[in-house]
């Protein structure tokens, strides 16, 4: 199986305009099951119409039948097929978490390390059928048929219902102790580090420090590093180490290398670590991981 990341344009079906979301219906007369392992910064919503199938997401399997929803968030690596003699189709909504924030900040947040400030157990990514959720298959098709027809300002009608979604979501993730986004820094602390979180983007798999970071961005170390820790909530090597670690587990679908080289490649230098460091994000091995996805595939 080989994974990949699916950008901006992969999503653009229109030659002459983007939209804040797309919304379209997958089934398994299209033959794209089953979809190979990819990753992309899109908030993307499953709703299951028919059948039944199976999603992997960072490694933890789901039944996906009618009437579940599954949630995805941006840089979440996942896969999904059919079982044998059952067919499969499902809405999907995906779209640029910055359409649902008014902070630009937040949506920043969102896609670059919601995951790791706030962390949401996999089993509140799956909403099954039998779940009090109101939002249901007549909201996903009400919104389906908004961006099929595209009547004139849809988008914000379709808004209107994923803001909806949202709210029931991110309100039942913070009866459980789940936020969606922490209180964090306010003001505009965020831009004097967002160059440092584009350059360990660029850079995680070379030897960067949290001082080679701070010269990078004219700051000085002591600075640097109360500010990152201040927005957040985790220190530089923290986020950096689950910058390699989200590169490996691409590279773990996508290679058939020895893990001693991907954990080289994304800058691990000692194996022993790299390991260590995987099982304290992914609450697995890779080889454990790699095993999980193929043998479901």
């Amino acid at each position: 199986m080989e994974g990949y990341f699916e950008d901006a344009g992969s999503i653009d079906y229109s030659l002459t305009q983007k939209y804040p979301f797309y919304c379209f219906i997958n089934s398994k007369e299209q033959d794209i099951f089953p979809m190979s392992a990819h990753w992309h910064y899109f908030v993307e919503i499953l709703y299951a119409t028919k059948g039944w199938g199976k999603v992997i997401v960072n490694g933890y399997s789901y039944d996906f039948k009618k009437g579940d929803i599954l949630f995805i968030f941006p840089r979440d690596v996942h896969a999904i097929t059919t079982y044998h003699n059952y067919d499969l189709e499902y809405i999907v909504i995906k779209l640029d978490p910055d359409m649902l924030f008014d902070s630009p900040k937040e949506s920043f947040i969102f896609k670059n390390f919601r995951q790791l400030i706030a962390p949401i157990p996999a089993e509140y990514r799956h909403i099954d059928v039998k779940a009090n959720f109101s939002f249901d298959r007549c909201h996903f098709q009400d919104v389906h048929d908004l961006f099929l027809n595209k009547p004139y300002r849809f988008e914000w009608l379709a808004k209107s219902h994923l803001l909806n979604f949202f709210y029931q979501y991110s309100t039942m993730l913070n009866k459980e102790g789940y936020p969606l986004l922490t209180e964090l820094a306010s003001g505009d602390d965020l831009t004097n580090i967002i160059p440092a979180f584009n350059y360990i983007h660029e850079h995680y798999h070379e030897p960067i420090t949290a001082s080679s970071v701070a010269e990078h961005c004219h700051l000085s170390y002591s600075y640097f590093s109360r500010q990152f820790k201040k927005i957040t909530g985790i220190t530089f090597t923290h986020y950096l180490n689950f910058m390699r670690i989200t590169e490996a587990e691409k590279l773990l679908l996508d290679r058939q290398d020895s893990v001693t080289s991907i954990g080289f490649t994304v800058g691990f230098t000692d194996t022993s670590y790299f390991i260590k460091q995987f099982k304290k994000f992914k609450k697995m091995t890779p080889k454990k991981f790699v095993q999980l996805v193929r043998d479901d595939f």
